[in-house]
């Protein structure tokens, strides 16, 4: 594993749970494998996912659905935010470690975090 993503809570423990398999984001990404999952602010990994695709939802309702949201879990009071975050990275085979790696975090990362081996 080379990077692992930053993820808000509540979503990364969804992610991790299997329950969250669309990870909603402003832009594509090409990455693809499996990355580690970073609750933001917490310096911890708590496990692993594969990024299996990135799919492009300008404009699709169907993302602000019932059916929509058990793939990306937003609420609906939060739905306008899926007109800027559009781009869902579509997510598998959750891995959470039994106990949380802690990291260093370098300065100015945001989104990625590039790991030591």
């Amino acid at each position: 594993m080379e990077r692992a993503l930053i993820v808000k809570q509540p979503y990364a423990d969804l992610i991790m749970s299997g329950q969250k398999v669309l990870e909603m984001r402003s832009r594509h990404t090409n990455v693809r494998g499996r990355i580690g999952i970073i609750p933001k602010g917490s310096g911890e990994i708590i496990g692993t996912v594969e990024i299996v695709n990135s799919w492009d939802y300008t404009g699709e309702d169907g993302l602000k659905g019932v059916g929509g949201q058990t793939l990306h879990c937003v609420e609906s009071k939060d739905w306008h935010l899926l007109d800027k975050w559009c781009f869902g990275w579509q997510l598998s085979d959750p891995k959470p470690f039994e106990k949380p790696v802690k990291y260093n975090h370098p300065r100015g990362a945001v989104t990625w975090v590039r790991l030591a081996h």
